[in-house]
């Protein structure tokens, strides 16, 4: 497990980034995250573990996650913080607009729950 290989997985090997640009990435680590012990939806108990970084970008790698955002894809979407935070419900419009997990609050919020 790496951030790398995460990042190739979601982002590179869907096509969404460009290999060449994004061949090497630098990343700062910003915190790992950790659960209880709770019960899993299969049954049994568990732990989930997450570690968050931030993505720190050059100056090549800049234009292209401008254009990107400027761009619609049935593959990724942009969200705000305020449509994370309430799990995909757009409040203003009173409708769940998205399928946000949980973890993805988790990660923005650095902290389990």
């Amino acid at each position: 497990m790496s951030p790398w290989r995460e990042f190739c997985e979601e982002l590179i090997s869907e096509a969404i980034l460009p290999w060449k640009q994004f061949r090497f990435i630098d990343y700062e680590f910003k915190k790992k995250i950790q659960s209880p012990i709770i019960n899993l939806d299969g049954g049994g108990k568990g732990i989930f573990v997450f570690e968050i970084y931030d993505l720190v970008i050059n100056n090549e790698q800049l234009p292209i996650l401008k254009k990107l955002k400027e761009s619609k894809s049935d593959k990724f979407i942009w969200v705000s913080d305020n449509l994370i935070q309430s799990l995909g419900h757009n409040i203003e419009m009173k409708e769940h607009i998205y399928e946000i997990s949980p973890h993805t609050r988790y990660a923005q919020n650095l902290k389990w729950k």
